[in-house]
């Protein structure tokens, strides 16, 4: 199987650096735990030790992740940088990601009851499923996919960037109801605020959701389910 060939051989033979099956294996699960967030090494390293067995320190987990990076099961998602007001902190950390979020549902022995029981962590899955597609399909036209936050909350699960200038401002929400209206909120108030300091406004601001049908809101805002999505 895909998964127990990663971690007992392919996380050693990627560089040549010999690594044990457990800590990977340990390293893969606590990835999983904090997929969506952007959360530190200290804190994948604080979960591995939670759970007994093998405890690296920082720089084994920093080395497990840089070799899961290398054979393309993670990728984290930079942070969007425009140019705000200075008193505005931007937070730079990158959002964890994996390239295929089934191998964080595989690291977790996580079945489909077992995410209809934890629709918060489903929640996470999903949004690392929508990066995924947006970056496939933002590089066929030349693009790169970003996430924006900053110190008041103020967010985007994903700011689409072309070499042109031109971006585009998503949120991600599994299910609809209050979840879309509070996801479109917040990307008019941050592209607001990107007019405020005479930005070039997004071309399109979207929510993307596990729902079935897509629709443009009064304001302006597109609902798109994930299988609508396309090049």
């Amino acid at each position: 199987m895909f998964y127990e060939k990663l971690v007992s051989s392919d996380i050693s033979r990627v560089d040549g650096v010999r690594r044990s099956e457990e800590t990977a294996s340990n390293v893969m699960e606590a990835y999983s735990r904090v997929i969506a967030t952007q959360a530190s090494v200290a804190t994948i390293k604080a979960d591995i030790a939670s759970k007994g067995g093998s405890n690296p320190d920082r720089k084994t987990v920093t080395e497990y992740v840089n070799a899961l990076k290398k054979l393309y099961v993670v990728e984290d998602l930079p942070a969007w940088s425009p140019q705000l007001n200075v008193r505005t902190a931007v937070r730079t950390s990158d959002t964890r990601h994996f390239v295929d979020p089934s191998l964080a549902c595989i690291a977790r022995n996580y079945s489909g009851d077992d995410l209809m029981g934890d629709l918060k962590g489903f929640g996470y899955l999903f949004e690392s499923l929508v990066v995924r597609d947006l970056r496939v399909y933002a590089q066929a036209l030349g693009g790169k996919v970003f996430h924006y936050r900053d110190h008041n909350g103020l967010e985007a699960d994903a700011v689409i960037h072309l070499g042109n200038g031109k971006f585009a401002l998503v949120e991600v929400k599994l299910f609809d109801g209050n979840a879309i209206d509070e996801g479109a909120e917040n990307l008019k108030t941050l592209a607001g605020k990107l007019d405020d300091v005479r930005m070039r406004a997004p071309s399109f601001m979207a929510v993307i959701t596990g729902t079935k049908n897509a629709y443009r809101r009064k304001d302006g805002v597109w609902v798109v389910p994930l299988g609508c999505l396309k090049p």
